[in-house]
């Protein structure tokens, strides 16, 4: 299903009311009035995510909550957020939380939020804990109020754990992996891929100490100036380090595009997660940072990257010569235009 990450029109008021009125759900026209109001004057982001004339979910953001732990600590705060019953299990939920945390970490280190404790808060639960927020140590809330052990309460709406999430490492994340900035601290590990010949065939030599340096030294300018690059590719359930997967500036004849690269650790090849990976960060050019067009541009004799590059959906348009290390090296462009443009 394609959709995207806007913010809210005025007509969705009505749209939003019919949609959560139709699966039983009270929620009065009153509320998304409010909402649109207060992102007119600035006090409320609302973000919905939708297709064609169809919006299927929304979140709010505050500048800060108004009450929980984090009350005047200028953390930004996700507040009801809701997808529509039909558009569930759809990657809705995860496009929105991606839009969020992506505009935020301009601006924060940190974002928080507070989810109900009772079942049907389950879905929720188990998508913040995934996505790396923790609990932030305050304990139960019930009524704006920590609430005190073995205190009273009703297991309803009103009784919340909150949660925060650190933005300053993990710059997305797919089924399966964590894509984290790559620092000095991760001298091994980058190091294990850019010393393995093997590995590196694309570049034609592994990698000396102080070229291992150098390239990760090159990461972190990056993202400082772009806010990306090749990040560190992690597999969420195990730990280790699965590659380096991640967007790059690319120069193709005059023009500077986004594109796609990747490297992988050999124990770690024909999993489908340079597929993955690749999918992930085309997905996010287009969706989060609005590009029209990714490029990736691949040696020819590179067929396993052509491979990955076809199955996401990229045709070869065109060819270069890279200049490295005082060689000349042909290189195919690989590009993809956004499934998105031209829609609302």
């Amino acid at each position: 299903m394609n959709f995207i990450i806007r913010n809210m029109q005025e007509s969705d008021i009505q749209r939003f009311y019919e949609g959560f009125a139709a699966q039983g759900w009270n929620k009065p026209v009153s509320l998304f009035q409010k909402y649109y109001t207060e992102q007119q004057n600035g006090s409320r982001t609302v973000y919905v995510a939708a297709s064609e004339n169809h919006v299927l979910g929304y979140a709010t953001l505050l500048p800060k909550d108004e009450n929980g732990p984090f009350k005047d600590q200028n953390v930004p705060v996700v507040c009801d957020f809701n997808v529509l019953e039909q558009y569930q299990r759809q990657g809705v939920g995860t496009a929105i939380l991606d839009q969020i945390e992506s505009d935020v970490r301009q601006y924060a280190d940190k974002i928080c939020l507070g989810v109900g404790l009772h079942r049907g808060y389950g879905p929720a639960q188990r998508l913040y804990i995934k996505r790396g927020y923790i609990p932030d140590g305050s304990g139960v809330w019930y009524d704006d109020a920590v609430l005190e052990p073995y205190a009273p309460c009703c297991n309803n709406d009103n009784l919340i754990l909150y949660l925060s999430k650190d933005l300053t490492a993990i710059f997305c994340e797919s089924r399966r992996l964590l894509f984290q900035k790559i620092t000095q601290d991760d001298f091994d590990a980058v190091a294990k891929m850019l010393r393995n010949q093997e590995v590196m065939y694309a570049w034609e030599h592994a990698f000396s100490d102080e070229e291992i340096h150098a390239w990760i030294s090159r990461r972190m300018t990056q993202y400082d100036q772009l806010g990306y690059d090749y990040f560190l590719a992690i597999d969420k359930k195990s730990g280790q380090v699965v590659g380096q997967i991640g967007l790059l500036d690319e120069l193709i004849g005059e023009e500077h595009c986004i594109g796609i690269g990747y490297i992988l650790n050999q124990e770690y090849w024909h999993c489908g997660y340079a597929t993955e990976g690749a999918e992930t960060m085309l997905d996010y050019a287009f969706r989060i940072l609005k590009k029209d067009k990714v490029v990736t541009t691949i040696r020819p004799e590179n067929l396993s990257s052509i491979a990955v590059a076809t199955r996401i959906g990229m045709t070869k348009t065109g060819e270069l010569i890279k200049h490295y290390n005082g060689k000349d090296m042909l290189h195919w462009v690989f590009e993809k235009f956004s499934p998105m443009s031209g829609e609302i």
